[in-house]
């Protein structure tokens, strides 16, 4: 049996050439589904992770075809320090979702919006595109960064921090 040809949206926090799980994740993610002759965009971030490997960019959009699908990567705050204070972190984690929205739903209708989380925002944004534009959506939840937080003594098991986290 033939796979019928989707349209499909990738929300993303971190894509290559970033580096990280995360972005060879979301990679492989698209490659393989556009194998599949799916039409996938992806919506990202522009390089940012590691913070401090990368120049700060002042684009709204900017896409780039990679093998059989289109990356958009689109504008946020880029923190360019290696240890950027809790206020440029959270500009970046904050303008992402909302910059990724405004460009999701002016693009073509998808037939599936897949939310790459962590960050949750992702799937905020994921659920509201795919209510507005009548698509299915997917959470593709691939990180316990939370349980990760603890293990490495950045949270304490049962503090607020780890409350307010979840």
């Amino acid at each position: 049996r033939e796979l019928k040809e989707l349209r499909v949206a990738i929300l993303t926090q971190n894509f290559p050439p970033e580096l990280g799980g995360g972005a060879a994740r979301s990679y492989d993610l698209a490659k393989n589904l556009s194998l599949l002759n799916n039409e996938v965009d992806v919506f990202c971030s522009h390089p940012t992770y590691p913070f401090g490997n990368y120049k700060r960019e002042w684009f709204l959009v900017k896409m780039k075809k990679e093998g059989n699908f289109k990356i958009f990567y689109v504008w946020t705050w880029q923190p360019i320090k290696k240890e950027p204070p809790f206020t440029e972190r959270l500009l970046h984690y904050a303008i992402l979702p909302v910059s990724i929205f405004s460009n999701l739903v002016f693009k073509k209708k998808y037939d599936v919006i897949i939310a790459i989380a962590p960050p949750l925002f992702n799937s905020f944004v994921g659920i509201l595109a795919s209510k507005l534009r009548g698509s299915k959506w997917i959470l593709d939840y691939g990180d316990l960064w939370v349980e990760a937080g603890i293990d490495l003594g950045f949270l304490k098991r049962g503090s607020l921090k780890e409350k307010i986290a979840r």
